[in-house]
């Protein structure tokens, strides 16, 4: 709870290696008393009030290994006197209003993570981005990058994180990849790729997060992705273009803790065989074709949470099974053409955190229910607002892909303690 300016006297402290000042409510600009502490090799500022312009004497501190200012209010453009900082192997700049170009960080031999996410910085990511460099973490995500995918970003073996989410990327993923076991982190989403996805993502033997949602993908969803076996989170929603189809196989996927298809064209029935994740927590099948009854093995997923089966042509009744999903917090079933009751999750039954159940079940709608939020007449097209409904996990410095919160929207935000 450190509050005011950082004081220039801290200048004093000449023999300074290490200062942390994280998560206070320190203000003002880039202090100037730290230009005397040549020595240092750990500044840490994230998450403070600190704003204005970097200086460009940053470049002075040779011997600085770790520079995180993330999460402050600093703008303009990071200084290319960066690039003389030869000791750096960690930057976190994100969540501030960094503008212009990311070209000086392409020069430090031994630079290992870099965090630029959630600024407004530009470039063109082709074939020379960071080439050769010794980068294996890279957060880039939510910024106004242009340009398509880097090839090398997969082909060199170096990178295990790799964040381009929220940018203009354009154009095809490579449909070459050679075997690669770094990488366990791709997250693509809301940029402008198309063509098909590429089976060769199955070269990525140690993937755990996918995520391409929200681009313009064509064609088939590959049978190879059904093979990623280390996989724990899929998202491939909303790409409208994709073929129609089934959803895929997940026999090989007993990993998977959230698989999100909205807006994918999925048709035919649900596979009872998604009851066998038993480490799902979330289930996103919003926005498909998907018709018959929803399975009773459904029921089985102890571990379910969020569970989002609404915008279909599904009928019958809610299983009796789901009255053992206790852990359920979001049920979105509106739009369908559920039959019965709710019983199964109301009444004593009802799961202590469930706060967002939706179902038709107005005036005019199929099915009773007692203890749902919101109660939609059939067809009612307004009924809930459904155009924001999707629970990326964002990537940040720090964030050792745990996650802090499920958002989908601004009023609906889940935390580990099922608060709403």
């Amino acid at each position: 709870n450190l509050k005011g300016q950082v004081p220039a006297e801290i200048g004093f402290l000449t023999s300074l290696t290490h200062l942390s000042l994280f998560s206070n409510l320190l203000s003002g600009d880039f202090p100037e008393g730290i230009r005397s502490l040549k020595k240092l090799e750990f500044l840490g500022m994230e998450s403070n009030l600190l704003g204005g312009m970097l200086p460009t004497w940053l470049g002075e501190f040779a011997s600085l290994r770790f520079l995180a200012l993330g999460d402050n209010r600093f703008t303009g453009q990071i200084p290319t006197e960066m690039r003389d900082m030869m000791a750096l192997q960690e930057v976190a700049l994100d969540y501030n209003g960094m503008t212009g170009s990311t070209d000086m960080f392409g020069s430090l031999p031994v630079l290992r993570r870099l965090y630029l996410g959630h600024n407004q910085l530009t470039g063109t990511l082709d074939d020379d981005y960071l080439a050769g460099s010794n980068v294996v973490e890279l957060d880039l995500g939510r910024n106004a990058f242009s340009g398509s995918f880097p090839p090398h970003f997969v082909s060199d073996n170096q990178l295990e994180v790799l964040d381009l989410h929220g940018n203009r990327l354009e154009g095809s993923l490579p449909t070459i990849m050679p075997p690669n076991d770094r990488l366990r982190l791709l997250a693509l989403y809301e940029n402008n790729l198309t063509h098909s996805i590429p089976s060769a993502l199955s070269n990525l033997e140690v993937l755990t997060h996918l995520d391409l949602s929200r681009n313009s993908f064509g064609g088939d969803i590959p049978i190879a992705l059904e093979l990623m076996t280390h996989l724990t989170y899929l998202f491939l929603s909303d790409n409208d273009n994709l073929e129609d189809g089934p959803i895929p196989d997940t026999r090989y996927l007993s990993h998977l803790r959230e698989l999100s298809l909205k807006g994918t064209s999925r048709t035919g029935v649900i596979p009872p065989k998604l009851g066998d994740l038993s480490n799902l927590i979330l289930l996103d099948l919003d926005d498909n074709k998907l018709v018959g009854n929803i399975p009773d093995n459904l029921g089985n997923l102890q571990k379910l949470k969020y569970l989002l089966l609404n915008r279909n042509q599904l009928g019958g009744p809610i299983p009796s099974t789901f009255k053992n999903l206790e852990k359920l917090e979001m049920f979105l079933l509106y739009a369908n053409d559920i039959t019965g009751n709710a019983d199964p999750l109301c009444g004593p039954n009802k799961p202590a955190g469930l706060t967002e159940f939706v179902a038709d079940c107005g005036e005019d709608g199929t099915m009773q229910c007692l203890c749902c939020k919101v109660c939609c007449d059939t067809n009612q097209q307004d009924c809930y607002d459904d155009s924001d409904l999707l629970a990326n996990l964002d990537y940040g410095s720090g964030a050792g892909y745990q996650r802090d919160a499920y958002v989908f929207g601004e009023d609906i935000v889940f935390r580990p303690n099922n608060a709403l």
